[in-house]
């Protein structure tokens, strides 16, 4: 599945941002520069694992809370795969083991 995120990316980011300017404008602002990287364009699109990883962090503030939903409203899908897993029992150890099948390649 490959995903994307919508404009609401953008909105998500600003709350962020209000976030990150209030606890960093008397300390350091390492903090800004690790969460600001999640949204650095790689290849002209913002890398959705960096994104979707921020989700990990348990931050209580408001603003970060409303700016996990919107990443979360923001995803959209681009476009799927399927795919076929076969497995063939492998006669000397009797383990089932994944059998490479390409459909492409028929």
């Amino acid at each position: 599945m490959i995903l994307t995120f919508n404009e609401q990316i953008q909105v998500a980011k600003q709350l962020i941002d209000d976030y990150l300017d209030e606890l960093t404008k008397d300390s350091n602002p390492e903090l800004r520069t690790i969460v600001s990287a999640a949204f650095r364009l790689r290849q002209g699109r913002i890398d959705v694992k960096s994104v979707l990883k921020l989700r990990e962090y348990n931050i209580s503030d408001d603003r970060w809370k409303k700016a996990m939903d919107i990443i979360d409203d923001a995803k959209q899908i681009v476009s799927t795969k399927k795919c076929l897993l076969l497995y063939v029992r492998n006669k000397l150890t009797g383990a089932m083991e994944n059998q490479p099948f390409d459909l492409s390649t028929l």
